[in-house]
Protein backbone atom coordinates (compact mmCIF):
# COMPACT_ATOMS: atom_id res chain seq x y z
CA UNK A 1 0.00 0.00 0.00
CA UNK A 2 1.20 3.33 -0.93
CA UNK A 3 1.86 6.16 1.92
CA UNK A 4 -0.75 8.67 1.99
CA UNK A 5 1.91 11.21 2.61
CA UNK A 6 4.19 10.80 -0.55
CA UNK A 7 0.52 10.53 -2.08
CA UNK A 8 -0.28 14.06 -1.39
CA UNK A 9 2.90 15.15 -2.16
CA UNK A 10 2.66 14.00 -5.26
CA UNK A 11 -0.39 15.42 -5.64
CA UNK A 12 0.60 18.60 -4.25
CA UNK A 13 3.55 18.64 -7.18
CA UNK A 14 1.37 17.91 -9.97
CA UNK A 15 -0.91 20.95 -9.24
CA UNK A 16 1.80 23.26 -8.94
CA UNK A 17 2.88 21.98 -12.30
CA UNK A 18 -0.53 22.39 -14.01
CA UNK A 19 -1.00 25.99 -12.36
CA UNK A 20 2.42 27.26 -13.74
CA UNK A 21 1.67 26.36 -17.20
CA UNK A 22 -1.97 27.16 -17.37
CA UNK A 23 -1.24 31.56 -16.77
CA UNK A 24 -4.96 32.29 -17.69
CA UNK A 25 -5.50 30.26 -14.30
CA UNK A 26 -7.39 26.19 -13.82
CA UNK A 27 -11.20 25.87 -13.37
CA UNK A 28 -11.84 23.90 -9.95
CA UNK A 29 -14.11 20.83 -11.99
CA UNK A 30 -11.05 21.03 -14.40
CA UNK A 31 -8.37 20.90 -11.44
CA UNK A 32 -10.30 18.01 -10.43
CA UNK A 33 -10.37 16.12 -13.48
CA UNK A 34 -6.63 16.55 -14.27
CA UNK A 35 -5.10 15.72 -10.94
CA UNK A 36 -8.22 12.35 -10.70
CA UNK A 37 -8.43 13.10 -7.36
CA UNK A 38 -11.03 13.19 -4.66
CA UNK A 39 -13.05 16.77 -3.06
CA UNK A 40 -11.35 15.99 0.44
CA UNK A 41 -8.08 15.51 -1.17
CA UNK A 42 -8.86 18.81 -3.35
CA UNK A 43 -9.46 20.54 -0.72
CA UNK A 44 -6.54 19.45 1.20
CA UNK A 45 -4.48 21.00 -1.82
CA UNK A 46 -5.73 24.03 -2.05
CA UNK A 47 -5.13 24.94 1.78
CA UNK A 48 -1.78 23.98 1.86
CA UNK A 49 -1.11 26.14 -1.21
CA UNK A 50 -2.75 28.94 0.27
CA UNK A 51 -0.75 28.26 3.37
CA UNK A 52 2.60 28.53 0.82
CA UNK A 53 1.07 31.85 -0.41
CA UNK A 54 1.35 30.39 -3.87
CA UNK A 55 -2.72 30.36 -4.78
CA UNK A 56 -4.66 33.21 -5.89
CA UNK A 57 -8.62 32.29 -6.25
CA UNK A 58 -11.28 34.40 -8.39
CA UNK A 59 -14.11 33.63 -10.35
CA UNK A 60 -14.86 32.86 -14.13
CA UNK A 61 -17.42 35.35 -15.55
CA UNK A 62 -19.86 32.12 -14.87
CA UNK A 63 -19.49 32.09 -11.26
CA UNK A 64 -16.74 29.01 -10.94
CA UNK A 65 -13.72 28.90 -9.07
CA UNK A 66 -10.55 29.60 -11.12
CA UNK A 67 -7.21 28.91 -9.57
CA UNK A 68 -3.74 30.77 -10.11
CA UNK A 69 -0.33 30.11 -9.41
CA UNK A 70 1.06 33.22 -7.09
CA UNK A 71 4.88 33.39 -6.77
CA UNK A 72 5.08 34.30 -3.00
CA UNK A 73 7.76 36.56 -3.53
CA UNK A 74 4.85 38.36 -4.80
CA UNK A 75 2.58 37.89 -1.91
CA UNK A 76 4.93 39.70 0.25
CA UNK A 77 4.93 42.63 -2.06
CA UNK A 78 1.00 42.67 -2.12
CA UNK A 79 1.17 42.85 1.47
CA UNK A 80 3.53 46.04 1.19
CA UNK A 81 1.35 47.73 -0.85
CA UNK A 82 -0.12 50.52 0.56
CA UNK A 83 -3.50 50.74 -0.37
CA UNK A 84 -6.32 48.71 -2.40
CA UNK A 85 -5.62 50.97 -5.14
CA UNK A 86 -2.23 50.08 -5.45
CA UNK A 87 -2.74 46.57 -5.55
CA UNK A 88 -5.36 46.20 -8.48
CA UNK A 89 -2.61 48.66 -10.33
CA UNK A 90 -0.33 45.91 -9.64
CA UNK A 91 -1.92 42.52 -9.61
CA UNK A 92 -3.23 43.89 -13.48
CA UNK A 93 0.95 44.96 -14.70
CA UNK A 94 1.91 41.48 -13.08
CA UNK A 95 -0.92 39.64 -15.01
CA UNK A 96 -0.38 41.36 -18.09
CA UNK A 97 2.57 38.74 -18.65
CA UNK A 98 5.26 39.57 -21.49
CA UNK A 99 2.57 41.87 -23.09
CA UNK A 100 2.39 44.92 -20.87
CA UNK A 101 -0.21 47.16 -20.36
CA UNK A 102 -0.91 50.48 -21.45
CA UNK A 103 -1.35 53.66 -18.96
CA UNK A 104 -4.85 54.12 -20.59
CA UNK A 105 -5.80 50.41 -20.36
CA UNK A 106 -5.21 50.49 -16.41
CA UNK A 107 -7.56 53.76 -15.91
CA UNK A 108 -10.07 52.04 -17.68
CA UNK A 109 -9.98 48.69 -15.52
CA UNK A 110 -9.08 50.25 -12.17
CA UNK A 111 -11.29 53.29 -12.44
CA UNK A 112 -8.53 55.62 -11.24
CA UNK A 113 -8.64 58.63 -12.10
CA UNK A 114 -5.03 59.72 -14.18
CA UNK A 115 -3.25 62.26 -11.31
CA UNK A 116 -3.52 59.29 -8.68
CA UNK A 117 -2.30 56.78 -11.58
CA UNK A 118 0.34 58.32 -11.72
CA UNK A 119 1.24 58.83 -8.89
CA UNK A 120 0.76 55.11 -7.65
CA UNK A 121 2.92 54.33 -11.19
CA UNK A 122 5.72 56.62 -10.05
CA UNK A 123 5.64 55.12 -6.52
CA UNK A 124 5.48 50.98 -8.04
CA UNK A 125 8.57 51.91 -10.17
CA UNK A 126 10.79 54.06 -7.90
CA UNK A 127 9.92 50.88 -5.55
CA UNK A 128 11.70 48.74 -8.79
CA UNK A 129 8.39 46.52 -9.08
CA UNK A 130 7.39 47.22 -12.49
CA UNK A 131 9.19 48.65 -15.90
CA UNK A 132 7.77 50.98 -18.86
CA UNK A 133 8.57 51.29 -22.45
CA UNK A 134 7.72 52.43 -25.28
CA UNK A 135 5.67 50.44 -28.21
CA UNK A 136 6.49 50.46 -31.73
CA UNK A 137 2.82 51.26 -32.86
CA UNK A 138 2.53 53.38 -29.92
CA UNK A 139 5.26 55.72 -29.68
CA UNK A 140 3.44 58.49 -27.47
CA UNK A 141 2.10 55.76 -24.63
CA UNK A 142 4.26 53.72 -22.20
CA UNK A 143 3.50 50.21 -21.70
CA UNK A 144 3.91 48.90 -17.91
CA UNK A 145 5.41 45.48 -17.06
CA UNK A 146 6.19 43.32 -14.14
CA UNK A 147 10.15 43.93 -13.19
CA UNK A 148 10.70 40.24 -14.03
CA UNK A 149 8.63 40.57 -17.62
CA UNK A 150 9.84 40.39 -20.95
CA UNK A 151 9.04 42.88 -23.35
CA UNK A 152 7.27 41.17 -26.45
CA UNK A 153 9.00 41.18 -29.84
CA UNK A 154 5.63 42.89 -30.83
CA UNK A 155 5.86 45.83 -28.30
CA UNK A 156 9.47 45.99 -28.87
CA UNK A 157 10.28 45.11 -32.44
CA UNK A 158 12.82 42.70 -31.33
CA UNK A 159 16.60 43.04 -32.67
CA UNK A 160 15.04 45.24 -35.84
CA UNK A 161 14.01 48.01 -33.59
CA UNK A 162 16.96 50.32 -31.17
CA UNK A 163 15.26 52.54 -29.29
CA UNK A 164 12.04 52.56 -31.05
CA UNK A 165 13.55 52.89 -34.04
CA UNK A 166 13.82 50.83 -37.18
CA UNK A 167 17.44 49.79 -37.36
CA UNK A 168 18.26 49.46 -41.07
CA UNK A 169 21.66 49.55 -40.73
CA UNK A 170 21.86 46.43 -38.92
CA UNK A 171 19.82 44.56 -41.81
CA UNK A 172 21.76 46.12 -44.39
CA UNK A 173 25.20 44.72 -42.25
CA UNK A 174 23.65 41.10 -41.83
CA UNK A 175 22.19 40.93 -45.26
CA UNK A 176 25.53 41.16 -46.76
CA UNK A 177 27.28 38.99 -43.97
CA UNK A 178 25.18 36.20 -44.74
CA UNK A 179 25.67 37.15 -48.73
CA UNK A 180 29.55 36.99 -48.57
CA UNK A 181 29.73 33.61 -46.07
CA UNK A 182 28.08 31.79 -48.84
CA UNK A 183 29.96 33.20 -51.43
CA UNK A 184 32.93 32.63 -49.87
CA UNK A 185 31.92 28.78 -48.52
CA UNK A 186 29.88 28.17 -51.97
CA UNK A 187 27.43 26.68 -49.87
CA UNK A 188 26.06 27.03 -46.23
CA UNK A 189 23.35 25.16 -43.93
CA UNK A 190 21.27 27.52 -41.80
CA UNK A 191 23.24 26.67 -38.83
CA UNK A 192 26.29 27.27 -40.37
CA UNK A 193 24.56 30.83 -40.60
CA UNK A 194 23.34 31.35 -37.44
CA UNK A 195 27.01 30.30 -35.68
CA UNK A 196 28.84 32.56 -38.71
CA UNK A 197 26.72 35.37 -37.93
CA UNK A 198 26.59 35.28 -34.29
CA UNK A 199 30.42 35.05 -34.55
CA UNK A 200 31.07 38.07 -36.23
CA UNK A 201 29.05 40.22 -33.05
CA UNK A 202 27.04 42.61 -35.78
CA UNK A 203 25.02 42.96 -32.70
CA UNK A 204 24.96 43.13 -29.01
CA UNK A 205 21.23 41.22 -29.02
CA UNK A 206 20.86 37.87 -28.92
CA UNK A 207 20.44 36.78 -32.63
CA UNK A 208 17.86 34.17 -32.73
CA UNK A 209 17.31 31.61 -35.64
CA UNK A 210 14.26 33.36 -36.52
CA UNK A 211 16.39 36.27 -36.71
CA UNK A 212 18.57 34.51 -39.25
CA UNK A 213 15.85 33.34 -41.15
CA UNK A 214 14.69 36.44 -42.11
CA UNK A 215 17.66 37.83 -43.16
CA UNK A 216 17.79 34.44 -45.57
CA UNK A 217 14.08 34.65 -46.33
CA UNK A 218 15.27 38.37 -48.13
CA UNK A 219 18.07 37.13 -49.53
CA UNK A 220 15.55 34.65 -51.57
CA UNK A 221 13.28 37.61 -51.95
CA UNK A 222 16.11 39.18 -53.30
CA UNK A 223 16.82 36.49 -55.88
CA UNK A 224 20.54 36.35 -54.20
CA UNK A 225 20.05 32.68 -52.91
CA UNK A 226 18.25 30.28 -53.52
CA UNK A 227 17.34 27.01 -51.26
CA UNK A 228 18.99 23.07 -51.65
CA UNK A 229 17.18 20.64 -50.05
CA UNK A 230 19.33 19.05 -47.17
CA UNK A 231 18.50 15.17 -47.49
CA UNK A 232 20.34 14.47 -44.53
CA UNK A 233 18.47 16.82 -42.49
CA UNK A 234 15.15 18.45 -44.15
CA UNK A 235 15.26 20.97 -41.09
CA UNK A 236 18.43 22.50 -42.23
CA UNK A 237 18.03 23.66 -45.23
CA UNK A 238 21.50 24.69 -47.14
CA UNK A 239 21.86 27.91 -49.59
CA UNK A 240 23.85 28.81 -52.25
CA UNK A 241 24.33 31.79 -54.69
CA UNK A 242 21.05 32.33 -57.03
CA UNK A 243 21.54 31.38 -61.09
CA UNK A 244 19.21 34.31 -61.84
CA UNK A 245 21.52 36.66 -63.31
CA UNK A 246 23.13 33.67 -65.55
CA UNK A 247 19.81 33.37 -66.65
CA UNK A 248 18.73 36.72 -67.75
CA UNK A 249 20.78 37.97 -70.60
CA UNK A 250 20.32 40.88 -71.77
CA UNK A 251 18.13 41.44 -75.26
CA UNK A 252 20.29 41.26 -78.51
CA UNK A 253 18.40 44.66 -78.88
CA UNK A 254 19.99 46.35 -76.48
CA UNK A 255 23.69 45.02 -77.62
CA UNK A 256 23.56 46.96 -80.91
CA UNK A 257 24.30 51.29 -80.66
CA UNK A 258 20.01 51.82 -81.86
CA UNK A 259 19.35 49.99 -78.21
CA UNK A 260 20.68 52.89 -75.91
CA UNK A 261 20.40 55.63 -79.14
CA UNK A 262 18.63 58.91 -77.62
CA UNK A 263 18.14 59.99 -81.83
CA UNK A 264 16.55 56.34 -82.26
CA UNK A 265 13.21 57.89 -82.82
CA UNK A 266 14.22 60.27 -85.33
CA UNK A 267 16.55 57.75 -87.51
CA UNK A 268 15.40 56.61 -90.89
CA UNK A 269 17.18 55.30 -93.78
CA UNK A 270 17.18 58.12 -96.29
CA UNK A 271 16.75 60.65 -93.40
CA UNK A 272 19.62 62.90 -92.05
CA UNK A 273 20.37 60.92 -89.30
CA UNK A 274 20.45 57.41 -91.25
CA UNK A 275 21.77 53.79 -90.05
CA UNK A 276 23.95 54.10 -93.08
CA UNK A 277 25.55 56.96 -91.74
CA UNK A 278 26.24 56.39 -87.95
CA UNK A 279 29.35 56.36 -86.69
CA UNK A 280 28.35 54.16 -83.89
CA UNK A 281 27.51 51.20 -86.48
CA UNK A 282 30.90 51.46 -87.41
CA UNK A 283 32.80 51.34 -83.98
CA UNK A 284 30.45 48.28 -83.23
Amino acid sequence: MSDPEENFQLLLEKTVKILRITPEGVLKEDLSTQLNASPDQISEIIKKLLEFRCLEITKSPTGSLTYHYQNPEDYKILQSLASEEEIRVYQLIMNSKNQGIPSNDLKESTDIKAPQLNKILNKLEKRGLIKSTKSINLKNRKIWFHKNAEPSDDITGGIWYTDNEFNKELIDALYSATLDYIQAQGTANKTQLIVALKSLKITNKDLTENNVQSIINLLIFDDKIQEINNKHNPMNPIYKLSNWDLCVKEPEFVNIPCGGCPLLSQCKPQGIISPLNCIYFDEW
